[in-house]
């Protein structure tokens, strides 16, 4: 079992690189960089998380403003900065790293690493369990992060505009991140957290992938006899429309994350009306409404997360 978990844990970021690996088609970085970069995200782990621990906690976890420090000023903007700085200092002076596309894969690579590491701590303290719901929230929260830094890295180092797009970078995951964590620890909301968490998932998943095909685009007008093009081709790639027209992709995604999810809400569901029936029938007359009231927001939940399935369904382009 300890061999399963440990495997359950390595594989979702592992898997999530590869898949960006598998994007930069114009100058491919040697995986000997893109491993290096995410063995270097795996050791910035422990310096992190004993810099988190000195902090935390800082006062009761059910007032809203102690917990806001702890999850955006302390742990989101410890983690973050850690990703960041591992990319400007070390895997960001690589030779290899001359694309606009280069900045996105060792933000992943180095995020993928330290999400990890971080999971296989989780995993193997808490068991298979939690390491289905890690892999579908937490290490790809991570790996979105560490994207989004590196797009703005690269619009630095790359596009040779001023530090401030590198900042942005760190305060959008700063943000998110702490979201994304807030919604979990915090226990007037911790009963919904696991939903809340999609507000931040959904909003990075549509930033990078309209990071990576303005990339992309600048990539191939990099390497394009036709410079005079370069800023039309740039802009045009940073418009609503030109994401629009390349929404099928994003549209598939979305609807199988939201089919999971719909799934996962009923069962959940029923666990807690299974909950309830057994309370019921051995105090009748306690937490009746309470029980029924929780029951009936995973259901509500589900609901919604299959009405956006069918919405989100392309339509046919048949004439």
């Amino acid at each position: 079992m300890p061999y399963i978990a440990l495997f359950a844990a390595i594989i979702p970021g592992v898997f999530i690189l590869y898949r960006y690996y598998r994007r930069d088609k114009y100058k491919p970085e040697p995986k000997s960089a893109i491993f290096g970069a995410f063995f270097l995200g795996a050791a910035v782990v422990l310096p992190a998380g004993l810099l988190e621990h000195a902090l935390l906690p800082i006062g009761n976890p059910e007032n809203i403003f102690v917990s806001i420090i702890e999850n955006f000023l302390i742990i989101a903007l410890i983690e973050e900065l850690a990703k960041y700085l591992s990319l400007k200092f070390q895997a960001g002076k690589s030779q290899h790293y001359d694309e606009y596309f280069d900045g996105i894969l060792y933000g992943v690579a180095i995020a993928s690493g330290f999400a990890t590491f971080e999971n296989i701590f989780y995993v193997m303290d808490h068991g298979l369990g939690v390491a289905a719901l890690r892999a579908i929230l937490s290490v790809p929260s991570h790996i979105l992060e560490g994207a989004i830094i590196g797009y703005w890295h690269a619009r630095v180092k790359i596009g040779k505009e001023f530090n401030r797009p590198a900042f942005l970078g760190v305060f959008i995951t700063v943000i998110m991140h702490g979201f994304f964590d807030f919604v979990l620890s915090y226990p007037p909301v911790a009963g919904i957290g696991l939903f809340l968490t999609l507000i931040p998932m959904i909003i990075m998943l549509v930033m990078v992938r309209h990071y990576i095909q303005d990339a992309l685009k600048r990539d191939q007008a990099m390497f394009s006899s036709e410079l005079q093009t370069i800023d039309q081709s740039v802009n045009q790639s940073l418009t609503t429309l030109e994401f629009v027209k390349n929404h099928t992709w994003l549209s598939t995604m979305s609807r199988a994350f939201l089919a999971i999810l719909g799934v996962i809400s009923i069962l959940f569901g029923a666990f807690l009306a299974l909950g309830f029936v057994v309370s019921h029938a051995e105090k009748p007359e306690e937490n009746s409404l309470y029980w029924l009231g929780l029951c009936a927001v995973p259901f509500l939940f589900s609901a919604l997360f299959f009405w956006l399935f069918v919405k989100l369904k392309p339509q046919s382009n048949a004439a």
